[in-house]
């Protein structure tokens, strides 16, 4: 739109404003002239004392506006009809989609009672000229915003919808539910401003949007971000149906939606994609964000609403991990706000129970899960292309199957790794994709769990021939776990997920080998401290399971339960609550075990103490002896490096023959020969 064309629209506005003012000037003729006429707030003139006590008034007052070369009431009111058709020709005739303040009539479904007090109380904004007339019609120039009652009376055609007009400045009417008025208390009015005399002011943002200026930029005190364009929806990964789902909800007039999934699975993504394709824009929400939030939810709601609106934007109101729950009455009209809303309104969470029951009532739900493995290997291939490297398959494969991440993740993930191969001048590798994947993990088990890092290979593990076989299988389990599980149909013969019990004595190598099995698989290995999952509170031991499954779903990292039957131990029969609690843990662990899809390794020292359900479930078993003989000699010649011996000979026979040691003491007994050996 022309600056030209809004500057004839706001003056053919204030024309009307003008008119208006000589209206009810005509129509309170006896509050204009003081003694002396002259006018003045110090005191009430003659006419309007006669008129207060019913007495006869004299036309003075009336006689003094025609002096004043002011036309009759009638007449007035026919310019004013005039005025009102021609401005109402011009909109016809201009595009009046394009002028603001014609926007805001629309977009928030002003009636024209309402759109005119709006103007009324911007209009001294726009005049310093109208500013002053207001307070000569009003007959007080201590005033500096105008009265809601003095507005009402301004704008009305006639005495019989001043009520109407009174009722929409109200705290129901249009103008104060969507933020586009303020009413203010006065000292005057103590301890309570009757309606009619509150001032009455516009915010800043009205008054910008009004003249055409540039809003992009949202409020940031109102923790609120604006989203214009996005990435067209053929270049996004998302499940089968969840873009026709999302898109079915959001064609709805007044959609509400929940969104559930992990930060990144592209939430926000898929909404701006499909916003965007109806030329509309997204406004996301962050409550947590916003002070007044908490303090004053209603007023607060209702200044994003009013941005949304201004935008023609759907809503994403943030939800994630610090649930926005008002008390019960700011939650009447946060709803009553919300049920207003004309557009979508979506609520994200990575679980529904993150969100209070409140806000679920009337939404559709919509689940953003993990992407398949080719889903995933198709984004890695395409972020890396569009960076500019080669088409490489060992890359994209690989990381597809070494984690489980969202979009978003993927797409920040290779931004990284690019940015450092860039400054590195070197090209990207496995290792770079890697450093970037795990710093982008949100690992939030530093208190429950801890990263181990293999320094063993699986050259290193020494087993009976038959327990080596059985490693072999497992790995070749979680190599092919998706091809055998997704592309060949496996799925629904059981949990994808692969779960190991290493049993056996102290010593013989089962953690070693877990990291092992880790490092073969290229992932990352998180050791369970138990003595901090296991808390005395009820429920806290399932939030904490629930927080290492979850965290750990995201690297499809390998979960290390060491001595596991103080965990996985069998169910007892119910004889107290404690019972009937301990037996729920057990339960949950179950469930979130078999849900896992990633490798949960359980080491025990007493496998018969383990819940029979947990039995049932593990997918591999292997019994770690002790070593005999044989595997003892090969302990003890892996544990002495080759340069670390000297020319005289080492009986390894003799050696094993005479101590029957386990693999972890064989271990322990040559560093401590080592160190004697240095210090000699």
């Amino acid at each position: 739109m022309s600056d030209n064309l809004l500057d004839l629209y706001l003056e053919d506005q204030l024309t009307r404003i003008r008119l208006m003012i000589q209206r009810y000037m005509r129509r309170n003729a006896d509050r204009l002239q003081g003694f002396g006429k002259s006018y003045t707030d110090a005191h009430v003139g003659r006419a309007e004392l006669q008129r207060g006590l019913m007495l006869a008034a004299p036309r003075s007052a009336q006689t003094w506006l025609d002096e004043l070369g002011m036309p009759p009431l009638a007449n007035i009111e026919t310019t004013l009809k005039h005025q009102d058709d021609a401005v109402q020709r011009q909109l016809a005739h201009d595009d009046a989609g394009a002028i603001p303040l014609e926007m805001i009539r629309a977009r928030f479904g002003l009636a024209p009672i309402a759109f005119d007090l709006l103007l009324a109380a911007m209009a001294p904004r726009f005049s310093e000229e109208i500013a002053r007339l207001y307070a000569v019609a009003w007959a007080d120039f201590s005033i500096k915003q105008p009265y809601a009652g003095f507005l009402a009376e301004l704008v009305c055609p006639g005495k019989r919808v001043l009520n109407d007009a009174i009722a929409e400045l109200g705290p129901q009417g249009t103008l104060r539910r969507c933020a586009l008025i303020e009413c203010h208390q006065q000292e005057r009015w103590l301890p309570r401003t009757p309606l009619q005399y509150m001032a009455v002011s516009v915010p800043q943002r009205i008054i910008d949007f009004a003249l055409g200026q540039d809003l992009h930029s949202s409020p940031t005190e109102l923790g609120i971000t604006l989203h214009l364009g996005a990435r067209p929806l053929g270049e996004l990964a998302f499940a089968a149906d969840q873009p026709q789902r999302l898109s079915r909800t959001m064609r709805k007039t007044s959609a509400r939606v929940t969104l559930l999934g992990e930060p990144g699975s592209g939430r926000l993504t898929l909404m701006r994609a499909l916003a965007d394709a109806r030329g509309r824009a997204v406004l996301e929400v962050k409550p947590t964000l916003a002070p007044e939030a908490s303090i004053n939810a209603p007023w607060w709601l209702a200044q994003v609403l009013r941005e949304a609106r201004l935008h023609r934007a759907h809503i994403l109101l943030r939800l994630d991990g610090q649930p926005w729950s008002p008390d019960a009455d700011q939650m009447n009209a946060v709803h009553q706000l919300l049920g207003d809303f004309p557009g979508t309104v979506a609520f994200t969470a990575a679980r529904r129970q993150e969100i209070p029951a409140a806000w679920l009532t009337g939404t559709t739900e919509l689940t953003f899960g993990p992407l398949p493995m080719k889903t995933q290997r198709d984004m890695w291939l395409k972020t890396l292309t569009q960076a500019g490297h080669d088409k490489d398959e060992t890359l994209w494969e690989l990381m597809a199957r070494r984690y489980q991440l969202t979009p978003g993740a993927i797409v920040r993930a290779a931004r990284q790794a690019t940015e450092q191969a860039r400054v590195e001048r070197s090209p990207v590798t496995i290792e770079t994709l890697e450093s970037a994947v795990r710093v982008r993990i949100v690992h939030r088990l530093d208190d429950l769990a801890r990263t181990v890092v293999p320094h063993n290979t699986l050259a290193d593990v020494v087993l009976p021939e038959d327990r080596r076989q059985q490693l072999e299988e497992i790995l070749s389990y979680a190599r092919h776990a998706d091809q055998v599980y997704n592309q060949w149909g496996f799925a629904h013969n059981g949990a994808l997920g692969l779960s190991v019990l290493f049993s056996g004595p102290p010593g013989t190598g089962k953690t070693m080998t877990s990291s092992v099995l880790a490092r073969e698989l290229g992932r990352v290995l998180y050791q369970i401290d138990l003595s901090r999952v296991v808390d005395k509170y009820i429920g806290e031991t399932e939030k904490n399971l629930g927080r290492i499954f979850d965290e750990a779903q995201k690297a499809q990292a390998v979960l290390l339960f060491d001595e596991a039957d103080s965990l996985f131990a069998g169910r007892t029969s119910v004889k107290s609550s404690n019972d009937r609690y301990a037996n729920l843990e057990v339960n949950f662990l179950l469930q979130r075990l078999e849900e896992y899809s990633g490798i949960s390794i359980l080491t025990t020292n007493a496998p018969h103490s383990l819940d029979e359900a947990f039995q049932r479930r593990i997918r591999f078993k292997i019994d770690f002896p002790k070593p005999d003989a044989p595997l003892r000699q090969a302990l003890w010649e892996r544990h002495i490096p080759d340069h670390a011996r000297d020319d005289k000979p080492i009986d390894w026979e003799a050696l094993a023959e005479a101590f029957e040691l386990s693999g972890g003491h064989i271990r322990n007994a040559a560093l401590r020969a080592a160190f004697k050996a240095a210090e000699e």
